[in-house]
């Protein structure tokens, strides 16, 4: 009774550690690995953290390996619900049932490390890229970036030169850890449109609206985008310097206009003064106070004469500089 009690005990408490010791095992033989070819530090780190990562997602269970256990049209149920969420996508609407199960069995999934480079420039682009998890970004010549990937976010190649292979443009490097699916444009799906002609078609003609990014080379991002007029602006600077060039020439001649009206009413007042002193030698001193209150009343009209065409003056200038900001 013990005995039984006991063995079951210790049969559970194997079952338990057998995980971790399976992890430690692979754990060692890694560092052995690394050890025995001389592996550099920084890749040997890599190593570690994808075993480590990979380790942590799916606890050590070959995916691949249990499915191949199960007849082919198993296979692809299972694959079908594995891969429920890219399959949704508006890219497969018109794939039939029986084609989304071939397609199914082709989605493979693939996870990076932060610092990790999934696609170089010059690769041949032999996969389209569907983002689940994690950020990425694009890089273009000297290490500039050029673009960001996140969630949901799809990049590779458009397939209007399949099977011809087209070959990256950028680089793709992983900011963070990511988790991607990916369909490989291979034989495998070449013999899948073969036998879905329709289904080719409308999903080369999707993928090329839905990518986030085409890394092809020779592909312009311009091509697909609508061009919009340029619209342009004088700047403040040449309108300032227009403005106050026009209201000095309009002022220049305002002052013109004023000192000529000056002249003429200075030579008025003079001719007036010089018949005023003829007359004045014929009359008496009371007629001489009254030429005086004429010539006060001559320089005070004067005045304003000037004040009123002064006025007169400003106000035109007010409204030219109005045409002027209403023209522009």
């Amino acid at each position: 009774m013990h005995a039984a009690v006991f063995g079951n005990v210790t049969t559970l408490i194997q079952r338990m550690y057998s995980r971790r010791s399976a992890y430690q095992t692979k754990n060692q033989d890694l560092k052995d690995f690394t050890r025995a070819h001389h592996i550099p530090k920084p890749l040997k780190q890599r190593m570690l953290e994808f075993f480590q990562a990979m380790w942590a997602i799916n606890r050590g269970i070959d995916k691949e390996a249990i499915l191949q256990s199960f007849p082919e049209n198993l296979r692809g149920d299972i694959a079908l619900h594995l891969n429920r969420e890219i399959l949704s996508l508006s890219l497969f609407k018109s794939a039939s049932p029986g084609c989304r199960k071939c397609l199914a069995q082709l989605i493979t999934t693939r996870f990076a490390t932060p610092g990790e480079y999934l696609v170089n420039q010059g690769d041949a682009l032999q996969f389209i890229y569907f983002v689940c998890s994690g950020s990425l970004e694009i890089l273009g010549e000297e290490g500039t970036v050029v673009g960001l990937l996140g969630k949901c976010d799809i990049f590779g190649s458009d397939m209007d030169d399949l099977p011809i292979l087209g070959y990256s443009a950028y680089n793709v490097k992983s900011l963070t850890y990511c988790e991607l699916q990916c369909i490989a444009l291979d034989h495998q799906l070449q013999e899948i449109f073969d036998q879905y002609p329709q289904f080719r078609k409308q999903f080369a003609l999707a993928i090329s609206e839905e990518l986030s990014f085409n890394l092809r080379a020779g592909f312009d991002p311009t091509s697909s985008l609508e061009l919009i007029p340029a619209i342009t602006v004088t700047t403040d600077k040449n309108t300032d310097f227009e403005d106050h060039s026009d209201d000095d020439d309009i002022s220049n001649k305002s002052h013109e206009i004023i000192n000529d009206e000056c002249i003429l009413l200075t030579n008025s007042q003079n001719k007036t003064s010089v018949n005023k002193k003829d007359d004045d030698e014929d009359n008496d001193d009371n007629d001489d106070n009254d030429d005086d209150d004429d010539r006060t009343m001559t320089h005070e009209t004067g005045k304003q004469f000037i004040n009123i065409k002064t006025r007169n003056l400003k106000n035109s200038l007010n409204d030219n500089r109005l045409d002027n900001q209403f023209n522009e």
